[in-house]
């Protein structure tokens, strides 16, 4: 009974763990269908790559066009004198109080929250006229209208506003 079990035990071991002519055709179909598995998965990659791509493109037109959006609500002021202080934080704060001077002179009402940002564009003392352009970033499209619209005033507005020029960027 014992030698019958252990040939059993060889006959099973030989039939299952042993390479055959048999198995021979499903490794090599198993080779076959591992390659083309392989291709798949490259076109897979190369589509999830090219989709990616797709992606980021139209992130950065978005970004683009917010970008050209939040431009079209700047206005750029020539011929506003500089203050003559010595840091840079002191001269911006002037500029914006000089620009809130203006607003209030034309009556325009326009909030605080409205002015995103006011500086001057270029660096200190490299412009012919001796004065650079300020820059205001205004929050709305809105905003920008009523200055726009309310500058037939500057003519009738103290001496330091009337050679202003404000114009819109586009």
């Amino acid at each position: 009974m014992m030698s019958n079990t252990k040939s059993d035990l060889y006959k099973f071991v030989d039939d299952n763990f042993f390479l055959e002519e048999d198995d021979t055709k499903d490794s090599t179909w198993v080779k076959v269908a591992g390659k083309r598995v392989d291709a798949r998965l490259g076109q897979v990659a190369s589509r999830v790559q090219t989709m990616q791509k797709a992606l980021q493109d139209s992130k950065d037109a978005a970004k683009e066009e917010q970008d050209k959006e939040a431009r079209q609500n700047n206005i750029i002021i020539y011929r506003v004198p500089e203050s003559d202080a010595l840091l840079a934080a002191d001269r911006n704060v002037e500029d914006k109080r000089f620009f809130k001077q203006l607003l209030f002179s034309l009556i325009v009402g326009i909030a605080k929250e409205d002015i995103r940002r006011v500086f001057r564009l270029g660096t200190r003392g490299t412009t012919v006229s001796g004065t650079r352009p300020i820059l205001v970033q205004l929050g709305s499209h809105t905003a920008k209208n009523l200055i726009m619209e309310n500058l037939f005033k500057l003519k009738s507005l103290p001496d330091k506003f009337k050679g202003l020029l404000l114009l819109p960027m586009t």
